[in-house]
Formats: C-alpha cells, structure tokens, sequence
C-alpha cells in the first residue's frame, strides 16, 4: 500500500487507486497515517472532523468512517478500535507513506551533511523534497489542515534550507540566488535564508546587494520590532564587510565538473487541483489505454476538447494516479508558448532532455531517444496543436506511454482514440460546486445551484469560477447569484475572478478559428435557435445544404458543436457561454446575409 498526504490525501493499493470521497474520509485516513500506528482518540478524532460543532452523532459517523476505511484497506491495512480511539495497523507488507519516505531522506542528508558529503546531502534533500505534490493534506478538514501543516511546511523549509547549505558547499551559489531571493520574500523573518542569500550574492561578486539585503532586514527590524538581527546574520554582515576568507566559494575539486543543473531523476507531475472532481468513467479510459497491454508500439492516450472543459487537470490526474505504473517518473510539457502559439518539436525535445539531465542541444531528438531507453515513464504532453507537432515526440519505447491533450481531434494519429472530454454533468458541477462555495450553502439551496450550473454551460472552468465567486462573497445567496448569472448582458462579466475568466478561454479558442469559421459562428449564434439541423443552417447562413453540412462539420471537429442523432437526423448544438461569446464579436451593425458569408476575408473585424 502507497499513501500520500504531502499534497491531496490519495491511497493506492495493489497499484490501484482507492477513491476516497468525502472531505471526512480523507481527514479520518490522514489522521491515522499521521499517528504512525499509536491510536488516535475520539476527542480529537470529533474535534478535526467538526471543529466546535460536533453533532449529537459524531459517535456514530466515527464508527460509519472507520468502517468503510476497513473495507477499502482490506488486506493491506486495519482499522483497530482500541479505546480511546482508533489506529491504523498495517499488513504485513507494509505502507509506503511519503511523509515517512520524506523525513527518512531527510535524516539522511543531515547525516550526510555533518560528514561532509556534501553531495550526497544534496541528492537526499532534492529527493525528499520531490515527494510533495502540492500544498500539503489537500482535501482534509479545514481543522486539520490548521493544526498540522505549520509543522509540516516548517519541516519542508528546514529541508530546503538544508539543501542550499549543501548546494553552496558545492560551489553553486549562482544557481541558488533566484530560488532564495524568493524563499526570503515568502519568509521575510528566516535570517537562515536571509544569511544564505547574502552568502550566494557574496561569492557571486555582488557585495553592495550582500549588504543591502542586511541593512533592508534591519531597518524593518528596528522599526517595526525595535530589535537588531540575530546574532548568525550580523555574523554574516560583518564577514561580507570584511571580506572574510570563510566567504569564499569552496575551492574546485580535482576531477570531472559536476553537474550542477540540480535537475531531478525522477520528474514527478504537478498536483491536479485539490478539488478536482468527477470524470471516473474518462480515468478509468486513460488507465486503461496507458497501461494496457500492448504488442507493438509505445501507449499513446489523448484528451481532447474545447477549451476549459478541464483536460490538463484530468491529465495530471491519471499521471499522478500512475506513479506506480511508471517508476521513472511523469514529466508535463506545454506544447504552447505564453502566447498561445505552437511551439516547434525541437524545442520541446530540447527542454525535455535539459529537466531530465542533459543531452546534446544540436541534436535533442536523439538525446530524447536515449534517454527514454530502457526507462519506464510517462510523458504528458500539454495543449498540442496538431498531429504534425506531436509525431517527433512519439518515437518512445514499449516501456513509455504518452498522454496528450489538445483542443483538436488527432483523429489522425495512428492506434490513438481521443477520449473526448465535454461538460460536466449535473451532479458533477453540483460536486463541484459545493467543494469550493461550501456544501451547506448548496445543500441549502439545491434549486438555485441547479441554476448556476445550467448557465454555466456545466462548463468546468465556468462552474469552478462561479464557486470561487461565491467562496469569496460568502454574504451572497445561490439565489442572488444565479440572478446576475441568468442576465445574459453581464453572464461573462460574471464569471470571472483573480486571473480565472471564461471570457479570456473561449477567446482563445475563437481566435484558433480562421475567417470563414469565425463568421460561420457568429451568424449561428445570433439565430435564436437552441437546436440546429443543416436545413436550418442552410437558410441562415444563406447557402446551399451540403456546404451548411460541411461547415457544421467543422464547427464539430473544433469542439464548437455538440452533435447527436435524433429521429434519423442531425442536430447540432451551440454550447450557451459560447453563443453569448460570438454574439459579442457581432459588429454593432451586424445583419445575417449571405454576403457576410462569402466575404469572410475582408474586414473580418473579429
């Protein structure tokens, strides 16, 4: 059995994941594994599951939790009653918990550290901080997240900490600076950083910078605290003043040049959100297809959509769910620059062999190639543009499989079939709703939730946007909400917050389009009609019926259409954000003729 709680709470067992749903299962789980098999007791079992407002039947639940966590350990785990309280007994082959992993790495690089291996204190630390996967207990209680993860993210920062000291033994001060000028930002009060920092720029021949990150340090000190710095610090400030001998680099050992990229062996994905949900029946599709058997050929797995349907985070879903599967790692590459533009295929191969340690940069693919030999990883490849950027990536071993996603179909990608990622369901967004705007408030109000879905399209990212909406104005009713939801002349003003914008998606993938297809839409969208059949295309956009089919067509193949059959006949769907989209790209002027049509490639003013 594997365990994680050094990012979203997760369980595997026999290499398959265990779906823990539920805010309070994984809080019960969490508590257990963090009692390292003493017994936790009812008080403080009640006490993280309810905070102050245990109910009448706490008792009870307790009993009903420890129960289902029995039948999901079974064979692998116990859940023991001992009075006071419970404790988790592990089978005989044990549990691989990452917290365990990551303080046993830990007291090894100390240990390593104090005998001067510097860079054997370097590689422990590096591999101890690669076990966390995100914020730490991630969908646990609220009051267990408050009570544990202070002293888990101050074990975390000692190690990092740990790991730079190792790191300036070796010489790589100038490797350091970026990452401690923002350690010393999120931590203005550490002087352990503060010192390393000033060390770092030291021996970087930045002396002036040295001093000034001191004197910056103690002017906040005084005025704020009426205090002076450690004494360690006004040690390192008065060694950089004096240009003590001490301050020096380390002198460069005999032998081969070290590699000092710090990249890690095993890259491992990012965290999925915390809160993600749904889309079992699409996992259970990627599993399969990644680590099914397979004759000839790498497994290759593709998901594809429109845009903020949620493919990047089911993606780092399945690769985190397959960590297991693939022992050498899972690294995510985005196939678009910040622009939004493809980026070319040497490129991406270039940046992969340098995360993963090195490789010719006048010749990546075949660095790629080696690399990828004999290893068993996975490769996610992050908002591709077409089969033509991808096919010099898919040249990987049995060993490997490749995960995609894309907004388009890759239909043409030999043994791929794309799992088609589309809207929420129902009870999904409801799910999901009430993971981020408080499942009492939806539960409270069921109808208005309902409400908000709906006009969010079940759009994932109009639906996670519109509960964060809510989170944030925790004064506001569902009901008021859903109200200035429904106003269709502020629905995408409404859904938006931080740097979260439906607007700014569908946008995206509006501008993807070229002039005829642009024009195609906007004409469909101002049409009242909810449903679309290519006899009624043909009359709108004034054409004949095989072109209104073709262009239907390719509305679909873009993820703009949803189509089924009904009664022997097509019919075609505009997704409602999209349509309330397109009819803000309509010139103010705009009337529907066949002419706007036929002149799509002059002054296209979308």
């Amino acid at each position: 059995m594997k365990a994680r709680l050094l990012g979203p709470v997760d369980v595997w067992c026999a290499g398959e994941r265990i779906g823990l749903h539920g805010t309070k299962i994984r809080t019960v789980l969490a508590m257990l594994l963090l009692a390292r098999g003493h017994v936790v007791e009812d008080e403080r079992l009640t006490r993280m599951l309810w905070g102050d407002q245990a109910p009448a039947t706490a008792a009870a639940q307790l009993q009903t939790y420890a129960s289902r966590l029995r039948r999901m350990l079974a064979g692998h785990g116990e859940i023991v009653r001992q009075r006071p309280g419970y404790l988790l007994r592990l089978g005989r082959a044990g549990c691989e918990v990452d917290l365990v992993e990551f303080d046993r790495l830990s007291t090894r690089g100390r240990i390593e550290l104090r005998r001067g291996d510097h860079r054997a204190a370097s590689d422990a630390f590096t591999a101890a901080l690669q076990l966390w996967h995100g914020p730490a207990l991630g969908g646990v209680s609220d009051t267990l997240i408050e009570a544990e993860t202070p002293s888990l993210l101050e074990r975390r920062l000692a190690v990092v900490e740990a790991r730079i000291e190792a790191e300036l033994a070796l010489g790589r001060h100038a490797a350091v600076i970026s990452e401690l000028t923002g350690l010393v930002a999120a931590h203005p009060l550490r002087e352990g950083l503060r010192g390393q920092l000033m060390t770092a720029l030291y021996r970087n021949d930045r002396h002036a910078d040295a001093l000034r990150v001191y004197q910056e340090y103690r002017c906040h000190l005084v005025e704020e605290l009426g205090i002076d710095p450690g004494p360690a610090l006004q040690g390192v400030n008065r060694a950089v003043l004096r240009g003590d001998e001490a301050m020096a680099p380390p002198p460069v050992l005999a032998g081969p040049t070290p590699n000092t990229t710090a990249v890690p062996v095993c890259p491992q994905p990012p965290a999925p959100p915390a809160d993600f949900t749904g889309r079992e029946f699409e996992l259970t599709r990627l599993r399969d297809a990644l680590t099914g058997d397979r004759s000839s050929g790498a497994r290759i797995a593709a998901v594809v959509g429109l845009s903020g349907t949620g493919k990047t985070a089911l993606a780092l879903r399945a690769a985190n769910d397959l960590n297991a599967a693939f022992p050498d790692g899972a690294l995510v590459v985005a196939m678009r620059d910040s622009a939004g533009r493809a980026r070319p295929p040497a490129e991406v191969l270039t940046e992969i062999c340098a995360t993963v340690g090195g490789g010719s940069k006048t010749d990546p693919g075949n660095a790629y190639r080696q690399y990828v030999t004999s290893r068993r990883m996975l490769l996610v490849l992050d908002d591709a543009v077409d089969e033509k950027q991808l096919r010099p990536l898919l040249t990987v071993p049995m060993t490997c499989a490749v995960l995609i996603t894309s907004r388009a179909r890759l239909t043409a990608l030999d043994g791929v079939r794309p799992v088609l990622l589309g809207g929420f369901s129902a009870s999904e967004s409801a799910l999901l709703l009430a993971r981020i705007a408080g499942e009492a408030r939806v539960v409270a109000d069921p109808a208005s939730a309902h409400a908000i879905a709906t006009t969010c399209g079940h759009l994932p990212i109009a639906v996670r946007i519109a509960g964060a909406r809510l989170a944030a104005r925790p004064h506001w009713s569902l009901a008021s909400y859903a109200a200035r939801l429904i106003d269709q002349r502020r629905t995408l003003d409404e859904l938006r917050v931080a740097d979260l914008c439906v607007r700014a998606v569908l946008s995206a993938t509006y501008l993807a389009l070229d002039d005829t297809r642009r024009v195609v839409l906007r004409q469909l969208a101002a049409d009242r009609a909810t449903t679309i059949t290519v006899d009624h295309a043909a009359r709108v956009l004034a054409v004949s019926r095989a072109e209104a089919a073709e262009r239907l067509d390719e509305l679909a193949e873009a993820h703009l259409l949803a189509v089924e059959g009904v009664d022997g006949r097509l019919v075609y769907q505009l997704p409602a954000l999209l349509r309330l989209y397109a009819r803000e790209q309509l010139p103010a002027t705009s009337t529907v003729t066949s002419a706007s049509l036929r002149l799509t490639t002059v002054g296209d003013a979308a």
